[in-house]
């Protein structure tokens, strides 16, 4: 918005993620619904960012890293004694793509580049937790941010 692209982006504008984002979750929205309540609007938050921070982080890097990374490595035998953090090409493009494949069209390439910062701290800490701890502090930040610009399509 800062940079007077506001509106419905075409080309490249559009691939970068540079779109409107009004859509998504309010917790403005369900409030109203309860006549303005702001019980029920700090809950939804809360719960909302618990389940971003929290269970999203932990259960998508448990998976990602914790299991697929290795998994990818060594299929036919028993994968959990791959070392945690083992770099490998074929771990990186699968686990980084599919992660970005998840994601929305307009976040893939978010997705892509946050992807490859997860696998390099994978890699580089040999640390389960540093994922989590990672993902957890950039869904912290993306709720954030979503909030303070009105950007609820983030999330």
């Amino acid at each position: 918005m800062m940079l007077g692209y506001d509106g419905d982006q075409e080309g490249i504008l559009k691939w970068l993620g540079v779109m409107p984002r009004d859509d998504g979750f309010n917790p403005q929205d369900l409030s109203d619904r309860f006549d303005g309540s702001a019980g029920v609007y700090w809950t939804t938050l809360i719960l909302r960012f618990l389940r971003a921070v929290v269970v999203v982080a932990l259960v998508e890097e448990i998976f990602w890293r914790g299991f697929l990374m290795r998994f990818l490595l060594d299929p036919d035998r028993d994968y959990w004694k791959v070392p945690f953090g083992k770099p490998a090409w074929i771990s990186y493009g699968v686990v980084t793509v599919a992660f970005m494949l998840v994601h929305q069209p307009v976040d893939y390439l978010g997705a892509l580049v946050f992807g490859s910062i997860m696998y390099g701290v994978a890699v580089w800490t040999r640390s389960l937790m540093a994922c989590v701890v990672m993902h957890g502090v950039a869904n912290l930040l993306m709720g954030m941010y979503a909030l303070h610009y009105g950007k609820y399509g983030l999330w």
